[in-house]
């Protein structure tokens, strides 16, 4: 995956055209007569999409940012043709686990975030204190949905009936969590880039980028500590929140 643009485009492509494929066999065969006609209706966006991706595969430079955003375009046409879908039965238990666990896998490629990051750095206190802050903040991420999002948004989803369950499911645990996604991923990113400099202060070009500016005046650990707060502090309001609504505090 971290290769698709530059260097396996093809192999991605290809293997997304087969999950396509197997998707809509899946939900034809064995998921009810009307999610067969559901994916019937989705499969010509989906594959369309798919196709694009292959073709970005074999394409060079630039173009294959307009393939894969071709693609990224027409599956936002997936709404429009789920408006008046009442095909899908989602089972709120099952739905919300398997999205969770999306996000899992993205919270895993932080840790390993961590971990490449380490390669030629001196094994110091240092050293120390970076990785453990951030596996804290890995931890911290991991807390912010699953202490208690998680089941909010099943409990949400289980009180709408059958008929109306797919399309806010499509925009909760679709679109929505597409944000959340990239903010786990540049976050592994950072991580990664951040510990492979320790030691060194961040230029001002880099700052501009950046929502915590310590790097250009302290070290490495003064970031990770401002960012580590930050997002705690806001789980902390969260709980805050759900207390004065009434509903069980996990923090406080």
């Amino acid at each position: 995956m971290p290769d698709a643009i530059h260097g396996n485009g093809r192999v991605f492509g290809w293997a997304l055209a087969g999950i396509v494929m197997v998707h809509a066999v899946a939900f034809r065969v064995a998921g009810g007569e009307s999610s067969a006609r559901a994916i019937v209706r989705l499969l010509p966006v989906n594959l369309a999409a798919a196709i694009l991706v292959v073709i970005g595969g074999y394409a060079h430079g630039t173009m294959v940012y307009a393939w894969w955003g071709g693609a990224v375009a027409l599956l936002l046409l997936i709404p429009s043709r789920t408006r008046n879908d009442r095909g899908f039965v989602v089972r709120p238990e099952h739905f919300c686990d398997r999205h969770s666990a999306v996000l899992i896998i993205a919270i895993g490629e932080s840790i390993v975030g961590v971990g490449a990051g380490l390669a030629g750095i001196e094994m110091d206190l240092t050293f120390f204190v970076e990785v453990g802050l951030g596996l804290s903040l890995c931890y911290v991420l991991w807390w912010a949905f699953f202490g208690a999002d998680d089941e909010r948004g099943m409990a949400a989803m289980k009180r709408l009936s059958l008929a109306e369950r797919s399309r806010p499911a499509l925009m909760a645990y679709g679109y929505a969590t597409i944000p959340m996604l990239l903010g786990l991923l540049f976050a592994a990113a950072g991580l990664g880039m951040t510990i492979s400099h320790s030691g060194e202060e961040a230029t001002w070009a880099q700052v501009a980028v950046t929502t915590i500016p310590l790097g250009a005046i302290g070290q490495v650990w003064m970031q990770l500590v401002a960012i580590l707060v930050f997002v705690y502090a806001v789980i902390i309001v969260d709980d805050f929140w759900m207390r004065k609504s009434g509903e069980h505090s996990h923090y406080l």
